[in-house]
């Protein structure tokens, strides 16, 4: 990996590493009383996925609750009790990465897990990384970094529309869909003036780039 990232990573790693142990594993006792072994585990993990390096920092502890999470969030405003409703319980745990988001006075049982959780993905995305985090009630806690090998070198995909070149940065991708004649008549309808894509029985509003890109014309008086 470039150097420059290496260093970006060593503050992330290190608060990530001090949290699980702080916050994730449980003490001796309770960890016995739940049928676990009285020492708690950390471990970390990397390789390498085409031109991504992943690390992993897992620990066997209490895992974070969503619920607890969802309250959280109530309490300091930052989200409405609609949009936690709606949330599945992965969305309500990655919240933890929200910036201003802690627990730590309104909830003991995972006091401090989001503090400073901000600054750890600001770090990583500056480096055109991602980061994740996965967790279950019990059974411990996974933070997934994802980091390119170098910054110099982005892999990208490039397309084309009126003749010019753009290229999107394939860390931005979510998904990419081709679609054939057939698929056009089947899978394209039209709501009003919104085209919409049918995937997987969720309707997708249809936004052509040559349209966002057009630039408006120039209005010119006549003499």
């Amino acid at each position: 990996m470039d150097k420059t990232i290496i260093e970006l990573l060593a503050g992330p790693l290190t608060h990530l590493v001090r949290n699980a142990g702080d916050h994730g594993i449980e003490s001796s006792e309770e960890r016995i009383k739940s049928g676990k072994p009285a020492r708690g585990k950390i471990e970390l993990n990397a390789y390498h996925e085409g031109s991504f390096v992943i690390i992993e920092v897992t620990d066997d502890g209490k895992g974070i609750n969503p619920e607890l999470i969802r309250k959280s969030a109530l309490h300091l405003g930052m989200k409405t009790e609609t949009e936690v409703l709606k949330m599945n319980d992965s969305e309500a745990v990655n919240m933890i990465l929200l910036p201003g988001f802690t627990t730590a006075k309104e909830i003991s049982d995972i006091s401090g897990r989001g503090v400073g959780m901000d600054v750890v993905k600001e770090s990583v995305e500056k480096v055109n990384g991602t980061i994740e985090v996965q967790s279950k009630i019990g059974y411990g806690t996974t933070i997934y970094l994802k980091v390119p090998l170098t910054l110099a070198i982005i892999q990208c995909l490039i397309i084309i529309s009126e003749g010019n070149y753009y290229a999107i940065p394939q860390i931005n991708l979510e998904e990419l869909i081709t679609l054939y004649d057939d698929d056009i008549d089947d899978h394209i309808d039209s709501t009003g003036d919104q085209e919409v894509f049918m995937l997987r029985n969720t309707l997708l509003p249809i936004i052509r780039l040559n349209e966002c890109l057009q630039q408006p014309r120039k209005l010119t008086k006549k003499k």
